[in-house]
């Protein structure tokens, strides 16, 4: 940001949640980064096995 100094910034306050809180907040993007992951995966191979089909029809091979 503009015209914030250092000084200023180190002069803030800012909440901190407690650990509990925290541990929760990881877990959860732990989990949603793992669902992300297979949701990636799956639309790939959705993805594959659609090309794949497409190629066969054309060939006249369905």
């Amino acid at each position: 940001m503009l015209n914030v100094s250092q000084a200023k910034l180190l002069e803030m306050n800012a909440p901190i949640p407690a650990l509990d809180i925290q541990e929760r907040f990881a877990e959860i993007v732990w989990q949603t980064s793992q669902l992300r992951r297979q949701h990636e995966s799956a639309s790939e191979e959705s993805n594959l096995a659609f090309n794949s089909l497409l190629q066969r029809a054309f060939r006249g091979e369905l």
